[in-house]
């Protein structure tokens, strides 16, 4: 893997830990009364890097790979994991519950990652993704 490569991981990368921070940040540390505005901001700045994304991938095989190359990286399990987080139910992340419809070539990619047999059997073994208990602390604490 050479140096562009590495760079364009690590872009991709801070760019998800940025947006699943502030979706989490907002979700169980913002008084409910300055959610929404706070939601429709991070949904205004995901977009971007979304669209960023689909850039990447067109210009990596027409978006029929990876985020760079042929091979899995950690840009592409870390996609997995975040929209995962953005697709909880809708009254957790308003207006994300079908954001990736927005964006075909990294929708293809998130399939596409969750098919790769080693993925696959991880995620049926791991079962949904739960965050009851910091629901409940939010919810008692006025979040």
């Amino acid at each position: 893997m050479c140096n562009k490569q590495k760079l364009v991981i690590d872009e991709i990368l801070y760019t998800l830990q940025n947006i699943d921070e502030q979706l989490l940040g907002t979700y169980f540390f913002t008084k409910k009364a300055q959610k929404e505005e706070k939601f429709k901001k991070i949904h205004d700045y995901a977009a971007r890097a979304y669209k960023m994304f689909e850039g990447i991938l067109q210009k990596n095989n027409n978006g029929k790979d990876y985020f760079v190359g042929n091979k899995l990286s950690i840009a592409d399990l870390h996609l997995v994991s975040s929209l995962e987080t953005m697709s909880l139910e809708e009254n957790t992340f308003p207006g994300f519950k079908n954001f990736i419809d927005n964006y075909p070539l990294v929708k293809a990619l998130n399939e596409r990652v969750r098919n790769v047999e080693s993925v696959k059997k991880f995620l049926e073994k791991r079962g949904t993704p739960f965050y009851g208990m910091q629901r409940e602390m939010a919810a008692k604490n006025g979040y």
